[in-house]
C-alpha cells in the first residue's frame, strides 16, 4: 500500500491515534500536523472485567509491523545508534519507558512531539533509516 502522505513509498507504520498508515518520520510529522483525526479511546474496563482479545492491529502482535531478524541485526551493528546510546544517558531511559509502557505508541508519539527529547528523535530517525534503508 502506498503512503497516503508522500505517495512515494510503501507504508510501514500506523498512527497510534487514528491508525492511518505512513512510511517515515517526516510523513508521520506531516500527518500529525495536518491530517490526524484521532479515534475515541475505549473506556478503561473494570478490574474484574475479563480482558478483551488482543487487538490485531497492535504493532506488537502484527507480524507485518515487527522487525525481521536482518533488520534487528542492522540495528545491533549500527555505529550511529551505539554512539547515540553512549552519549545520551536519557535515551536508555526513554527506550526503557517505551518498552515497559502500557501504551508504547502513545508514549512514542509524545516523545516525538516534545521538546527535550532530541536524542529520542535522532534515535528514531536513525533506526528508521537503518531498518528501511534506501526505501526512505
Amino acid at each position: 500500500m502506498q503512503c497516503p502522505v508522500c505517495k512515494l513509498q510503501q507504508v510501514k507504520y500506523k498512527c497510534s491515534a487514528c491508525r492511518e498508515p505512513y512510511c517515515s518520520v517526516p510523513c508521520y510529522k506531516t500527518h500529525k500536523a495536518s491530517q490526524c483525526h484521532p479515534t475515541a479511546k475505549p473506556q478503561e474496563p473494570s478490574k474484574d472485567a475479563p480482558k478483551p482479545p488482543q487487538d490485531p492491529t497492535n504493532s506488537a502482535t502484527d507480524p507485518e509491523l515487527q522487525l525481521r531478524n536482518d533488520q534487528l541485526e542492522k540495528l545491533a551493528h549500527n555505529d550511529n545508534i551505539r554512539n547515540l546510546l553512549q552519549t545520551n544517558p536519557d535515551l536508555a531511559s526513554f527506550l526503557h519507558n517505551v518498552n515497559t509502557s502500557a501504551d508504547p505508541e502513545e508514549l512514542i508519539d509524545r516523545y516525538l512531539n516534545s521538546e527535550g527529547t532530541t536524542a529520542f528523535k535522532e534515535f528514531a530517525a536513525e533506526a528508521l533509516q537503518t531498518v528501511v534503508g534506501e526505501e526512505l
